[in-house]
């Protein structure tokens, strides 16, 4: 057996080694590609030749033909051959694919499969643009049959994964995203893996809808953990979308078993737009974690789906903002270091009739503020900050008070 390792001083003439042992691998990127995989004979490595054309026409590959299931293809490593864009309009099927140097491959209502891994990096700045190295997917609006199927997708060096028209990518085995990376768009990311992470986040995840489609779902169907703040506890997930004229402006879905950790990160969810966290166990928002609604004026961001343990903080709108609404519609369990501030005529509704247990932390309320508990609530302690003395924390179904309840500012 020939274990293939990739190898290479830079992103020109890139090509794969082959090693008897495994020993110590230099990464290519910031990150290491953690998997070896192992074969009974070296794959052909196949590059591209040109800037922009078809990835149909044989003359644009650097060996006669085109790609088959045998080929390592390899886009971005010739001199010169940057920037540019391969477009894909049939079903292809290789062993791998390493793409890189700005260029990105357009993948139209059809099938890319890389067996091994699809491994997409680096950015290229041309005057006050950023061409970001890219997997474009056009779904065929279905949501139905994967426009990307891999093993392992790998994002890093400003990379970018695009989901359109309801696309759907599908990693058997994990998708890895670095922290200056991102997947943006509408359809579904699959990840049938049943044990480990299958989703290692250090990046951003954000829905973009377009056309009739307004939602993005990332699946975690067989067990297997979402890590959606990353191994820096600086992923991001956002649904930020503004002035969609179809009801509802965006959805972020995240479906599963559960996270792998508390999640540290950065979750984001202005006007209208909804992130729904449908996962069996529930999960906890860490105590370096953010969620912040903004950007309102006569609409709602919605928080949706499993239970909520608050450790970290909660913000609604800001200084400089009048008007945003959030729900959270979770049970909600409030830990003692917790922090929900919302800032001058903003709104904030708990429970949406789910239970609240409060067991301390801290209401920040700006000028005219306004928090609803919605469903019964146990309040074990709490600090609640009314400092202009016209806020309002407002307790809408069966509250237990079995603690200490402490007002700061104006009761």
């Amino acid at each position: 057996m020939i274990a293939l390792y990739p190898s290479a001083a830079n992103s020109r003439g890139f090509s794969f080694t082959a090693m008897a042992n495994a020993g110590m691998l230099t990464s290519l990127m910031a990150f290491s590609v953690t998997a070896c995989t192992t074969f009974s004979a070296p794959a052909a490595n196949i590059s591209w030749t040109t800037t922009n054309g078809s990835w149909a026409e044989a003359d644009n590959w650097s060996s006669a033909g085109t790609p088959n299931e045998s080929s390592n293809v390899l886009i971005g490593d010739w001199e010169a051959v940057e920037n540019g864009t391969v477009s894909l309009n049939s079903d292809v099927h290789v062993e791998a694919l390493r793409l890189m140097d700005g260029m990105q491959v357009e993948v139209n209502q059809s099938r890319l499969q890389a067996d091994i891994h699809a491994i997409v990096f680096g950015a290229n700045t041309i005057g006050p643009v950023t061409r970001h190295t890219a997997l474009r997917l056009n779904g065929d609006g279905s949501g139905v049959g994967a426009n990307l199927a891999t093993g392992y997708l790998s994002l890093s060096h400003e990379a970018q994964a695009v989901l359109s028209n309801n696309a759907v990518i599908e990693a058997t085995d994990q998708l890895r995203t670095a922290w200056d990376t991102a997947v943006i768009g509408n359809g579904r990311v699959y990840l049938p893996g049943d044990e480990g992470v299958v989703l290692a986040n250090d990046g951003l995840i954000r829905v973009s809808p377009g056309g009739q489609y307004d939602s993005l779902s990332v699946i975690a169907p067989n067990g297997g953990s979402l890590d959606l703040d990353g191994s820096s506890e600086g992923g991001k997930v956002w649904a930020i979308e503004q002035n969609n004229p179809i009801g509802e402006w965006a959805r972020l879905r995240f479906e599963g078993a559960g996270l792998t950790d508390k999640f540290d990160g950065d979750m984001l969810i202005s006007e209208g737009n909804t992130i729904e966290m449908t996962l069996d166990e529930g999960w906890t928002l860490g105590a370096n974690g953010t969620i912040a609604f903004g950007q309102g004026n006569s609409t709602f961001g919605r928080l949706e789906g499993a239970s909520l343990r608050l450790e970290g903080a909660v913000h609604v709108g800001t200084v400089s903002e009048d008007s945003t609404g959030a729900y959270i519609t979770a049970p909600i369990a409030m830990a003692p270091g917790a922090e929900v501030s919302v800032a001058r005529n903003d709104y904030l509704r708990l429970g949406d009739n789910e239970p609240s247990v409060v067991d301390g932390g801290q209401l920040m309320l700006g000028q005219n503020a306004r928090v609803d508990f919605q469903g019964p609530t146990t309040f074990n302690g709490i600090t609640i900050n009314n400092p202009t003395g016209d806020a309002l924390t407002v307790m809408r179904g069966h509250t237990t008070y079995a603690g200490t309840m402490q007002f700061a500012g104006v009761v």
